[in-house]
């Protein structure tokens, strides 16, 4: 692929998501589970990657994950449901941050989820470690 074909593609998802943005709240399946995505925040209809990072996040029973940029909460939400004992999930962005949130009550983990609005170092504790940072 030349850097051209990569514009034009970039182009095509670009307007995909102004399309699926101007549709309002959307529902996505990520391995097999339904997840409410906001107006503003990455569709996973549209960028298919959080369907192969989810099923393929290396998670091991009672392991701790932190998710930098975590839009929709695909990722996180299913790395619990594949044994991960606890989630933290940040992203820079307001809606983000309300749209994972809504998916976290939805799929009834708020125990074992949080989620934290600002960038990656303002938004962890200075104490915290996570078995795996995504």
């Amino acid at each position: 692929m030349n850097y051209q074909d990569y514009l034009n593609a970039s182009a095509k998802l670009v307007e995909k998501c102004r399309k699926e943005i101007q549709a309002g709240l959307q529902i996505a399946k990520v391995c097999n589970r339904p997840f409410v995505i906001f107006p503003e925040v990455f569709s996973p209809k549209v960028f298919e990657d959080t369907e192969i990072f989810a099923a393929n996040l290396p998670v091991t029973k009672g392991m701790s994950l932190l998710e930098i940029g975590c839009g929709s909460g695909a990722i996180s939400i299913t790395a619990i449901y594949r044994g991960a004992k606890s989630a933290v999930c940040v992203d820079r962005f307001k809606a983000p941050c309300e749209c994972c949130m809504f998916n976290i009550r939805l799929h009834k983990l708020d125990r074992q989820m949080e989620v934290r609005q600002g960038d990656v170092f303002s938004a962890i504790r200075p104490e915290e470690k996570f078995d795996c940072i995504f």
